[in-house]
């Protein structure tokens, strides 16, 4: 199995395209995008079937 992980600070202009064509290269790959930016990215990431979106957050101490 081939896992995809993609970082995605605010891409939500770009996100979509990309995951488009790695749907359409790797149809059975897993697809996982890393948000942690403050942009309408997960919207954009939920209207694919499949893909696991992580929302980062970091902790300061």
């Amino acid at each position: 199995m081939l896992s995809v992980v993609i970082p995605a600070y605010n891409e939500e202009n770009r996100i979509g395209n990309t995951l488009s064509c790695l749907g359409i290269w790797f149809d059975s790959a897993e697809i996982i995008v890393v948000h942690d930016g403050k942009d309408n990215t997960p919207e954009v990431v939920k209207k694919f079937n499949g893909v696991k979106l992580l929302k980062l957050s970091l902790i300061h101490i």
